[in-house]
């Protein structure tokens, strides 16, 4: 018998292994325009302004309330969302476990666990992606644990999780939504489960909508989160889909692998899985690269640990486990150039510029800025780009700009490249014509107004 201590190692090392891996793969204090997007939103919330009425988002409200709600009760600053963030992908490393082990999977029980963390070096942990991906890991895993027991906690926890991944992302909320309610009614239908099930599941995952709906009129929600990323969303983001679709020829050979050999206890759980994965990516297509595409997978990552624990040698073991761990020590040397700016320097050379900043523009896409300073934003608009923005928005912010313009103006044109921004709008005339160059950092254009 082994002692003790051998015991407690074995058990709990992996779990020390993983947490460190997280925290160095995402401990750099970046100025990140995707991070910013969520921190701005939140100091918004902060100062007493509500979303969708008080600023323009289009994105769910879950992400920005969630850390928002934390800086109530810990004070504002980076270092707490990012450690709430960290802790919200730590759970989730832990819920592609728990799913491994429920499909009995023993060898390669920890490795859909590490390749979520290998592949979240390619996405921000404070973001309402990252948020809505580990709220689906742990929908999947309750309703796996439901099919098992039908207790009906169960199917409350999962339909809740569910509510929740819908208010983190619109979309891919919906997305799960759809396919796992769908599921729970054809089972329920052909007498599998019991109706019940259905009803509790719907129950729970309405909750967090209801909160939404007592707090925001519905047209507003509608209009704002729904009507405006369908209009305006996919014409700046498309990309090419070559990733993407290299991915669903792989999923669906892996589905036809599954469904040819799986055994009957397993496969409502390894079709739900399955059908989740290929719904979430089907629900990435507005923006297809590979941040997107690798959080869609997710769902597969357990399905390819069976398959290699029913298919490889104990040596293949090794050799695949030793490469994805080299690949992540690729990535997290990769993810961590000493050439990137940190915040603190972006900051340290904005205050040489600017020393007293109560208020400025960060633009077109410098959305982290604004809680950076502590400073004012005179528009609602966290970020502007052309071609996803409306003209009616660029000409009320220029407008606004005009009625109360800040001391400085900071600009980053090279971060919107990717999407083809046309500077020949009102915001930009208006701070070409009253803001003249100071200094410059990087891509980082400092203006002070004349």
């Amino acid at each position: 018998m082994k002692p003790p201590a051998k015991l407690i190692i074995k058990k709990y090392l992996p779990w020390f292994i993983f947490a460190v891996a997280l925290f160095l793969i995402h401990w750099r204090y970046e100025l990140n325009s995707d991070e910013g997007v969520v921190l701005n939103a939140a100091w918004d919330i902060i100062q007493g302004k509500k979303m969708y009425f008080d600023t323009f988002e289009f994105m769910a409200p879950g992400a920005a309330y969630l850390i928002a709600g934390l800086w109530k009760l810990v004070g504002a600053s980076y270092t707490s969302a990012r450690i709430l963030s960290l802790v919200i992908l730590y759970s989730g490393v832990i819920g592609l476990y728990v799913i491994s082990r429920e499909l009995g999977i023993k060898r390669w029980r920890y490795f859909a666990s590490m390749l979520f963390i290998v592949g979240s070096a390619f996405w921000q942990p404070i973001h309402y992606n990252a948020f809505n991906t580990v709220a689906t890991i742990w929908a999947l895993y309750f309703i796996i644990r439901a099919f098992q027991k039908n207790i009906f906690y169960f199917w409350l926890l999962s339909g809740f999780c569910s509510g929740l991944a819908l208010i983190f992302l619109q979309h891919k909320g919906l997305a799960l939504l759809g396919i796992l309610g769908s599921i729970i009614l054809v089972l329920s239908v052909s007498k599998k489960i019991p109706w019940r099930s259905l009803l509790y599941f719907s129950i729970a995952a309405s909750l967090p909508v209801i909160v939404c709906l007592l707090y925001w009129p519905p047209h507003l929600l509608w209009n704002d989160t729904v009507l405006f990323p369908l209009n305006h969303y996919e014409e700046v983001n498309t990309v090419p889909l070559f990733l993407w679709s290299g991915c669903l020829a792989s999923v669906l050979l892996l589905s036809a692998i599954v469904v040819y050999s799986a055994k009957n206890e397993t496969k409502i759980i390894l079709t739900t899985l399955l059908l989740t994965g290929i719904f979430q990516l089907l629900a990435s297509l507005p923006r297809a690269d590979a941040t997107h595409v690798l959080q869609a997978l997710t769902a597969f990552l357990p399905i390819v640990a069976l398959l290699f624990e029913q298919c490889l040698t104990k040596i293949q073991d090794f050799q695949i486990t030793a490469s994805a761990w080299s690949l992540g020590v690729l990535l997290l040397i990769l993810n961590n150039p000493p050439f990137v700016p940190s915040a603190s320097l972006v900051l340290k050379a904005l205050h040489t510029y600017c020393p007293e900043i109560t208020s400025i523009y960060a633009g077109p896409f410098m959305p982290g800025l604004y809680f950076e300073t502590r400073a004012h934003n005179p528009t609602p608009y966290s970020f502007l780009i052309t071609r996803h923005n409306t003209e009616a928005q660029f000409t009320n912010a220029a407008i606004l700009l005009a009625k109360n313009p800040p001391r400085c103006a900071v600009v980053n044109y090279a971060v919107v490249n990717k999407f083809a921004y046309n500077k020949n709008n009102p915001v930009d005339e208006f701070i070409n014509s009253h803001y003249s160059f100071a200094g410059e950092f990087r891509n980082i254009k400092i203006l002070v107004r004349n």
